[in-house]
């Protein structure tokens, strides 16, 4: 977002970079095992998802996640954060999607799942939300592209 970029990996490490200059700008290590996805909310607020099972979200302004969320037995492969905001499906909630055999969808104001979308017989590893946030595309191992 803005003039960042985000990176995550096997070294258990999430690092903002300045996509002008290139340099790290920060470096979060607090997953315990590789990172494998994240997902910017806002110019300043992002979530990371590990093999450790945990989802961390994040602010630029602090060292320590603003929130830990053990949503499932297995590790999480991708997260993505919906819209929100005034003319959004979302308008007073942040919402956010993760996933591995199936996809849920989570209400971090309330701190509960809203939704469980099952349908994959794989791992799925890719979520993207339409532009206005009505359909939720999710695909998979099983080579099977659902809409939601």
């Amino acid at each position: 977002k803005g003039n960042f970029i985000l990176s995550t990996g096997v070294d258990r490490t999430t690092i903002i970079w300045d996509a002008n200059s290139g340099h790290c700008k920060q470096q979060f290590s607090f997953h315990t095992a590789p990172a494998l996805d994240v997902d910017w909310q806002s110019d300043t607020t992002f979530a990371s998802c590990s093999d450790d099972m945990t989802l961390n979200i994040w602010n630029m302004s602090k060292e320590i996640p603003v929130r830990n969320l053990q949503a499932h037995n297995e590790e999480m492969y991708t997260i993505k954060w919906s819209s929100t905001g005034p003319g959004t499906m979302n308008p007073n909630a942040a919402l956010f999607l993760t996933r591995y055999y199936l996809a849920k969808k989570w209400d971090l104001q309330r701190d509960v799942c809203q939704n469980i979308l099952v349908q994959h017989s794989e791992p799925v590893y890719s979520v993207a939300f339409s532009p206005d946030d009505r359909l939720l595309a999710t695909d998979s191992f099983d080579k099977a592209i659902n809409l939601w």
